[in-house]
């Protein structure tokens, strides 16, 4: 009985956990600058607001961190016009996912 309560504790704690994006930092910034020259913090700063402003109200905060990068790039044009997003901050929202993309585990953190 104990271990039912448990399970289901956790599955109901689980289920109510939030993700919170954590702000890139200048190594996030040197990461980019490798594919994106002329990356700047700000650049990614505005680029993750314009996600979380956007993109959350109808996706989860991971799901572009668990598709390859191609399958971002291909999809960002048109979930970006969904969205209303003109190709400036479009462009900024794809440079932020695909930087943070290969350490995005560690810009997660559970809220309870």
């Amino acid at each position: 009985m104990k271990k039912t309560i448990i399970a289901f504790l956790a599955i109901g704690l689980t289920a109510c956990a939030s993700y919170k994006i954590v702000a890139p930092s200048k190594t996030d910034v040197e990461h980019g600058s490798a594919k994106y020259p002329g990356l700047t913090l700000a650049d990614l700063t505005e680029g993750k607001t314009i996600f979380e402003r956007n993109c959350v109200k109808c996706h989860s905060p991971q799901r572009p961190f668990r598709v390859s990068a191609a399958e971002v790039e291909k999809i960002m044009p048109k979930m970006a016009k969904k969205a209303g997003i003109d190709s400036r901050k479009s462009e900024l929202v794809l440079k932020y996912l695909i930087t943070m993309k290969g350490t995005a585990k560690k810009y997660y953190s559970i809220r309870i």
